[in-house]
């Protein structure tokens, strides 16, 4: 498997990558030398040093290659959570957003209020704010995700107050609700113990942590390494005791 930025891992799944690189013939190409023998035997009809800017500066590739397409079809380009946005993603994400403004080109991007850009001053953004939701409409949410039995009502109205409207916090926390045994799916949903004996996180952040608590040890360590806390690795038999790269 060739070794690919990030933020084209973002556009193709590794698969796929793999099979445009094997298509244009250059999976196996490493160096400028390697290249310029392709391109001058694959392109001998453009120029050098165009044809090898796109391997040289990918970005202004898959920018070109985004506004082209656009030219036959309209495009819809979106980008989640760009508050955990690495480097280079956001500075392919600023070309492209410096280049569609007379393109047939809808980019939507979603992120955290702390998430800061510099497309504010340009004509063709838009921003719209998304408040959590409302009683009813955190209701509605919860109804089509676990019914609309009236033996369930209590229990949605105390999650609409814990989570105070926010969709993700419900979801996770029907899910820890399910994960407990409180919640049951046979063919309906419904209530498996009784509300008094329930205890729900009351953030985010414990819901994550009560979901953690119930990884198996194997998958607390992955996690522990991952985020770069040795500490938090077990002392099981088996338990991984140093960082290895690849």
């Amino acid at each position: 498997m060739a070794r690919h930025p990030r933020w084209v891992r973002g556009f193709l799944a590794e698969a796929d990558l793999d099979a445009v690189t094997q298509a244009i013939g250059v999976a196996e190409l490493r160096t400028s030398a390697e290249i310029r023998v392709h391109l001058d035997h694959r392109c001998p009809g453009e120029p050098m040093a165009r044809a090898v800017a796109v391997f040289e500066h990918p970005r202004e590739a898959v920018k070109s290659l985004i506004v082209r397409e656009s030219l036959n079809q309209t495009l819809i380009l979106i980008f989640e959570d760009l508050h955990w946005v690495d480097a280079e993603s956001e500075a392919l994400l600023q070309l492209v957003a410096d280049s569609i403004g007379t393109a047939q080109i809808l980019m939507m991007v979603n992120y955290r209020p702390e998430y800061r850009h510099n497309w504010g001053n340009k004509t063709y953004y838009t921003q719209l704010r998304l408040d959590p939701l409302g009683p009813d409409n955190a209701a509605e949410l919860l109804t089509a995700m676990i019914g609309d039995a009236s033996a369930l009502a209590p229990l949605k109205a105390t999650i609409i107050e814990r989570t105070q409207g926010n969709p993700f916090f419900i979801e996770e926390m029907v899910q820890v609700l399910f994960d407990q045994g409180v919640l049951v799916r046979d063919g309906e949903v419904s209530i498996a113990k009784p509300l008094t004996s329930i205890a729900i996180p009351s953030t985010v952040k414990g819901i994550l942590a009560a979901r953690i608590d119930k990884l198996a040890p194997a998958d607390k360590d992955l996690l522990a390494i991952a985020r770069g806390d040795r500490q938090g690795i077990s002392d099981r038999p088996g338990a991984p005791r140093g960082r290895q790269t690849r």
